[in-house]
């Protein structure tokens, strides 16, 4: 056999050898984000809707032969004609934005809210990626309209964080009137890279950025690594989109936020804010003390007492005045 043909088989084999080594690394690491629940942590304190005195009325829906439990807030106080779709971010599902969604309610809103799949209410060993919000966004849309008590209600779409991007693609697949997204990420092999980068280096990271794009086109079809930026552009709803210029969990230089250009598009930068736009600055720094805390190897008895004694309350406070913006984005 000539040499060059034995130098070109070697070749090929170090190459298919790189191909399935990277792709390995990056199935391993989706792996590791989205295959475990996410269920409340019970350091934390949640609120729940008899804390806050809004009422909350189970509702079920079907993904994938995967139910999705969650509520319809508000009740009968609700007396202006939208329904508000609420969208959790990665954690705990709704449990972390009662107080969120308490204040759409006292506004005079019906929430709607469905735990994605493998957060805690509903069904599911893990979240499965990031599409798998899309699809929660789409089901409770789809429920809003054959339900007896919400057809023909224009849909408002909000989101946070994850939620925030499932809201945006979401409006591209199905007619809503408007749109909130809080601190979105513009597409999930993105997002995934960027959340890889301290623990495997940055440019390793965004090698694996192709194969990630390659798992969820097989896992998930098209809309597998959609880009939230272009799903705007196809939408025809109102969009405002939300971000903090000092976040550091979706980088605004990466974001929805930075992305999206279109009419139909409204932008809101939250000055002085991280990736919870709708807290208090007060809050945001309990917060971010909080999380520094919970995942401190070494806890010194003054870590010990802080967490014992943690004002939640505090910890969850909302900048009102920012809610308000949101509640006249949504009757603009």
């Amino acid at each position: 056999m000539p040499t060059y043909i034995i130098v070109l088989i070697v070749i090929a084999c170090v190459l298919l050898f790189v191909f399935l080594a990277l792709f390995a690394l990056a199935y391993a690491i989706d792996k590791a984000a989205f295959s475990k629940r996410q269920d409340k942590n019970p350091k934390l304190k949640y609120f729940t809707a008899e804390e806050l005195k809004i009422s909350a009325e189970p509702v079920e829906t079907r993904v994938c032969g995967v139910t999705l439990r969650g509520f319809l807030y508000g009740g009968d106080k609700s007396d202006k004609q939208k329904l508000i779709i609420f969208c959790h971010g990665m954690g705990p599902g709704q449990l972390a934005y009662t107080k969120e969604i308490a204040y759409f309610c006292n506004s005079g809103y019906k929430v709607l809210a469905f735990d994605s799949e493998g957060c805690n209410f509903s069904d599911g060993k893990g979240v499965k990626g990031l599409y798998r919000g899309i699809q929660t966004a789409v089901a409770a849309t789809d429920f809003a309209k054959n339900d007896e008590r919400l057809k023909g209600m224009p849909i408002c779409l909000i989101g946070h964080s994850w939620g925030a991007y499932s809201v945006v693609c979401a409006s591209a697949l199905k007619e809503v009137e408007s749109v909130i997204s809080m601190s979105a990420p513009d597409c999930p092999s993105q997002i995934l890279a960027a959340l890889a980068s301290p623990a495997i280096s940055k440019c390793l990271a965004h090698m694996l950025v192709p194969f990630w794009k390659l798992i969820y086109f097989f896992r998930f079809g098209k809309y597998g690594d959609a880009k939230a930026s272009k799903c705007a552009e196809k939408s025809g709803a109102r969009i405002l989109l939300v971000h903090g210029d000092r976040d550091t969990t979706v980088n605004i230089a990466s974001s929805t936020y930075s992305k999206t250009q279109g009419a139909n598009v409204k932008k809101l930068l939250a000055k002085d804010k991280a990736h919870n736009p709708y807290s208090s600055l007060a809050a945001d720094k309990l917060t971010s003390r909080l999380v520094q805390t919970l995942f401190k190897k070494d806890k010194t008895a003054e870590d010990e007492e802080f967490l014992r004694t943690f004002d939640f309350d505090a910890a969850t406070e909302e900048d009102l005045p920012f809610m308000q913006e949101l509640v006249d984005f949504i009757e603009s």
